[in-house]
């Protein structure tokens, strides 16, 4: 399956200088403009494909649930 292998990003709030990140099949990463929603609250409805609204925070819990692996980052 095709999988995105980096991420070289600039311009954004914190990436002012050109930075690249480079992921693996076991990365996943969040990026976008500011104003995008990156830092949303649980309860912020998103509008998905389907045209259905649901809470942020729920979806991200169902998303969880049906996950295959799951991992706690210490920080």
């Amino acid at each position: 399956m095709p999988h995105i292998k980096k991420l070289v990003i600039h311009g954004f709030k914190s990436f002012a200088r050109e930075t690249e990140i480079l992921l693996d099949r076991s990365m996943n990463c969040v990026v976008g403009p500011n104003g995008s929603g990156k830092s949303s609250s649980y309860d912020t409805k998103v509008l998905l494909a389907n045209g259905r609204e649901i809470q942020l925070g729920d979806l991200v819990e169902n998303q969880i649930k049906i996950s295959n692996e799951i991992r706690s980052l210490d920080y």
